[in-house]
Order: structure tokens, then sequence, then C-alpha cells
């Protein structure tokens, strides 16, 4: 198997607490052998002045140590099972801790029916979470631009034996449940003003996200019993809708959508009009 790249085993130290001299001075260490510091210096790209204040924090730290060939002071690095030895060490004694002492914590007061979530990335962790605790069934509708985000979660979920119906605007359809494709990507898109996801965990809890073309993601995270069958029987009439519209076929549909001008207006919304691909499709 080929090395990751340096970005990449950098980046993931700095999750793990690491400064961004700290790694590079390790691998550099790892990649060369013992070295002083001006050729760690050279090795790694940390600037000199920096190299010896770093050095001294990951000795510290138990991460690199000094050896001595004649007057010459060299450094070398723990070996990499050492040092996740020590890294697993450090997180998982608290995180074991917490594990078990927040849930006595939590407040007596009921949870709220709606949350509010902002950003991209807190609308994905929400989603995850759900799918995690999920113990029966999954709805789900998302963009082909969100997949890989929730693919393992839901591969995992699979594998637990929860069934997972899915509806997927674009891309090839995920290898964990039933998945049924959508034929007007580029028109909802352009209904809707951009993408959406929509979630429902054993019919107990929801989670509706708008990412706009323009502006903020939003979403709502939610328990409220009406809101989340609201959302699940538009997942499950949507996904139904879509299948019909695979057995009946494309052409057929195509054309009962352009002669049925209530339908139509349905279907384009305030936009008015098919995207340019899904018109001529419709057209033929």
């Amino acid at each position: 198997m080929s090395a990751p790249p340096d970005d990449r085993v950098i980046e993931s130290l700095q999750e793990l607490g690491f400064s961004l001299y700290e790694a590079r001075l390790y691998l550099g260490l790892l990649r060369h052998g013992r070295q002083n510091g001006n050729e760690l210096s050279r090795a790694s790209g940390v600037p000199s002045s920096k190299v010896y204040a770093m050095l001294e924090r990951l000795s510290d730290a138990g991460v690199v140590a000094q050896t001595r060939s004649g007057t010459n002071v060299e450094y070398v690095c723990v070996p990499p099972h050492e040092l996740m030895h020590k890294l697993r060490e450090r997180y998982m004694t608290p995180l074991d801790f917490l594990d078990l002492t927040l849930p006595t914590m939590v407040s007596g007061d009921p949870k709220p029916d709606i949350i509010t979530v902002s950003s991209l990335d807190a609308i994905i962790d929400h989603a995850r979470a759900l799918v995690r605790g999920a113990t029966e069934e999954i709805y789900v509708s998302m963009w082909a631009e969100n997949s890989d985000t929730l693919r393992q979660d839901l591969v995992d979920a699979d594998a637990r034996g929860v069934r997972i119906f899915g509806m997927l605007y674009g891309g090839d359809a995920l290898e964990a449940g039933w998945w049924q494709r959508h034929s007007y990507r580029e028109t909802v898109a352009s209904r809707i003003g951009g993408r959406m996801l929509t979630l429902v965990t054993d019919g107990s809890e929801a989670l509706i996200a708008h990412m706009p073309e323009r502006g903020d993601p939003s979403a709502v995270r939610t328990r409220n019993p009406v809101l989340c069958l609201v959302a699940e029987e538009y997942l499950i009439h949507d996904m139904t809708l879509q299948k019909a519209k695979t057995m009946t076929g494309y052409e057929e549909w195509d054309e009962w959508l352009r002669s049925d001008e209530r339908v139509r207006t349905l279907t384009v919304g305030r936009t008015g009009h098919l995207s340019p691909i899904e018109e001529s499709s419709a057209a033929r």
C-alpha cells in the first residue's frame, strides 16, 4: 500500500492536538531518522528559530528524545505504535470518564421539539447522529453532493439490520438499502433554489435541511410527531412516485407531464419551466 500524502498525515496529527510545526517535525524524524536541529529544519520545513522550542515541547510529551553523537545533539521520534498508544491513552481516558459522567448531569427539563441547525458541517453532523442512532428504519432524500458524508454511516446501519429507503438526486445509488434516482434533479434544484437533505429515523426524529445556491445552509431537527409524520409521508410519496415513473416508462410519463398544465405547474413550481436538459428529455 502506498504511503498517504504528508499533508493528510499532518492534518490528522493536528486534529489530535499537534501544532503544525510539531506535526512536521515528527514526520521529518519518522521519514529521515535521527537528525540535529539544522538538519531537521531543512527536512521538515520548520523555521530554524522555531525548531528547538517545538522539539522541547515534543520531548516533554514523550514524543521525541535526544541522543548524542560525539558532541552533536540529535533527535529521534518514538515509533508509530508508541505514539498511537500515547494518543489513545490521552484521549480515551477522558472520553471514558465523560461517557459515564455526562449522562448523569443531563437537565431534567424536557428537550425542545425543534432545534435550528446552521452551517453545512453542523447539518451533516446532525444527519450522521440520526443515522447512527436509528434502530429500525431510515427514510432519506439527498443530493449526490452529500452522499459520501453519510455513506459509511448508512452502510453501518444496514449491517445492523436497519431498513433504508432512499431517494438520490444525481450520482450512483448507495450499496446500503433500497434507492431511487430522481429524474428531475435540475428542475427540483431550480424550484427550491439549491438542494435539500431530508431524513427521518424510526418515525420519531427528522432532519430537514436546505442548502441554497445563495446564502447560508439551514435546517431543523425535530422530534415533533406531526412534523416527523409529514416528512416521512413526503419521502414515501416521492419514492413511490419515482418508482411508478420507472415502471410506466419515461416517455409516457413525460408526455403526461407536458399535457397536463396543472401537474406541470406543480412540478416546475415558481420557476415556471423545466431545466433545459429535462425540457429536452420531455420533448422527445
